[in-house]
C-alpha cells in the first residue's frame, strides 16, 4: 500500500517509516509544520527528517512555504489550538495525497522532493492564507 505519512521531524519518523516500509508499504514522508517556531527549530526538524529519509532510502515531500504568522492567526482564532494544529497539518497531507497520486507529482501548491532534491528556501509568505487552502470546511477531505 502506498502511504503518505505526515512527519513533524526525523526522530518521530524513524520509528515508523522504516517499519512500514519493511512491512511492504511504499512510504513517503510529508513535511508541513508551520506551527514549529522559531525558524531555526523548523530547519532543524526538516533537516533531521531529510537525514532519516536519506539514510533509510525513503522519499520525502516538503511543503515549500513557511508562514508562521498565518499559522498564529489560525491558532489565535481557534477554540482549541491543538485541534486546529492537527486539523491543518492532516488536512494538508490528505489533500496532497489526493491531488498527486504519482510520486513526485505536484498540484501547484506544493512540490515533490526526494531525499536528493530539497526545497531549502527560508521563511516566505505564500500569499494564500497559509493553513486553510481556501476551504474552511475541513470535514470532507
Amino acid at each position: 500500500m502506498r502511504l503518505l505519512f505526515h512527519a513533524c521531524c526525523g526522530p518521530c519518523f524513524v520509528r515508523v517509516g522504516p517499519v512500514l516500509r519493511d512491512e511492504g508499504h511504499d512510504v513517503t514522508a510529508f513535511f508541513y509544520n508551520p506551527n514549529v517556531q522559531p525558524y531555526k527549530e523548523f530547519e532543524a526538524r526538516r533537516g533531521a527528517l531529510r537525514e532519516v529519509c536519506e539514510v533509510e532510502g525513503l522519499d520525502v515531500i516538503e511543503y515549500p512555504h513557511y508562514d508562521p504568522e498565518a499559522w498564529l492567526r489560525t491558532a489565535l482564532d481557534a477554540e482549541s489550538r491543538c485541534e486546529a494544529c492537527y486539523r491543518d497539518r492532516l488536512v494538508r497531507a490528505a489533500r496532497r495525497a489526493k491531488a498527486a497520486p504519482e510520486r513526485g507529482a505536484h498540484d501547484g501548491d506544493e512540490h515533490g522532493s526526494d531525499h536528493d532534491g530539497h526545497d531549502s528556501d527560508g521563511p516566505k509568505d505564500s500569499g494564500e492564507g497559509h493553513g486553510h487552502d481556501g476551504d474552511e470546511d475541513h470535514g470532507d477531505v
